[in-house]
């Protein structure tokens, strides 16, 4: 059986403002899958800010799960793992690996 936590990862502090969008996408994912918990996986220096993630901090089931750079692997077949979207996906094998569970994006 696939665990109820939902998924969630940050890796770039400079791709946008944590909006309204942001926030719906894990309520929509809180309310339709009820997860037990609901997990923020967010890069060092990437914390987001704002009120629609200070609302998220709110919630009961809602936890942040801080890593490093460190965590992710550094290469992959001699190339170089630098940019935040491949380090979101290194981070969410990982994840799912260790916790079990649903991604959400």
């Amino acid at each position: 059986q696939i665990p109820r936590i939902a998924h969630f990862v940050i890796t770039d502090s400079s791709t946008r403002y944590f909006d309204w969008t942001c926030y719906v996408a894990v309520m929509a994912a809180r309310n339709h899958v009820k997860p037990t918990q609901i997990m923020m996986h967010v890069l060092e220096g990437a914390t987001p800010k704002g009120p629609w993630y200070e609302a998220l901090l709110q919630l009961e089931e809602f936890v942040v799960v801080p890593f490093s750079a460190r965590d992710i692997p550094s290469t992959l077949n001699g190339v170089t793992v630098t940019h935040p979207a491949h380090m979101s996906d290194f981070r969410r094998m990982q994840m799912l690996l260790e916790h079990g569970g649903l991604y959400f994006d």
